[in-house]
């Protein structure tokens, strides 16, 4: 039976010579594995790898941490698949940012050489560590803002919205969000604070920061002359400047 699986690149390579490296780009603390599909060209002709080639990837990170797998013991992570080789970024590669090779070795049944290509992987800096598809700024304030139920490893537990003298801790409504988010979407009327929130903190992919200095949000008039009235008595935490 074929493998059911999505392939999150196709590349194209030279099974003799790649004089332009191919680049893999994906997020640092990337919570899914991505597999990638490479098809071979020897002589402007498409190579097909037998299913019974073994195939065995390896890298050493930025960081000096090496990793390797192998049809053999992680077939899974690599296999062959229509005569194309199927690799998996997995998220033990993309822990550390950087750019680094990553070579791709066919052997024989016996453990000889067939041939060997070599792909870059591009892991691009997170904003934040926590792997997350989307985290929050929190923050302590008696208004009327969307409520948190925030777990002690700083995961949200639920999102609501808002209820008077709430006095929970809220949504400051800063975010860092990763490209994943737009799976949450369901068009233009969607209410993002709704039905995607939520689904978030259900699936444990919603993360918080709590924020413990001055925040104060400028939604009515009323805050708006509160924070003029800081401004105008010289009790602005935010000020930094001189007159």
């Amino acid at each position: 039976m074929a493998k059911s699986f999505t392939v999150f690149q196709d590349v194209e390579l030279s099974f003799t010579e790649n004089l332009i490296p191919t680049h893999i780009p994906v997020k640092q603390y990337d919570n899914q594995a991505r597999k990638v599909r490479c098809r071979l060209y020897q002589n402007s002709l498409e190579y097909k790898v037998s299913t019974d080639t073994i195939v065995s990837y390896s890298a050493t990170r930025p960081d000096g941490a090496v990793f390797q797998y192998s049809s053999e013991t992680r077939p899974d992570l690599v296999f062959v698949d229509d005569g194309a080789v199927i690799l998996t970024v997995t998220s033990f590669m993309s822990e550390v940012y950087g750019r680094f090779p990553i070579d791709i070795y066919l052997l024989s049944d016996e453990g000889d050489v067939i041939g060997s290509f070599s792909l870059v992987l591009n892991v691009a800096r997170a904003a934040v560590k926590n792997g997350k598809i989307a985290t929050l700024t929190a923050v302590q304030q008696e208004q009327q803002k969307g409520v948190l139920d925030i777990a002690e490893d700083n995961s949200v537990r639920s999102f609501r919205e808002k209820k008077a003298s709430d006095g929970a801790l809220i949504n400051a409504g800063y975010m860092v969000l990763e490209p994943q988010i737009f799976d949450y979407l369901d068009g233009d009327a969607c209410v993002f604070e709704q039905k995607p929130l939520q689904k978030l903190a259900e699936e444990g992919q919603l993360m918080s920061y709590i924020h413990k200095g001055f925040w104060q949000c400028m939604d009515p008039a009323r805050e708006k002359q509160v924070l003029e009235k800081m401004l105008a008595t010289g009790n602005a935490p935010w000020k930094k400047w001189e007159d």
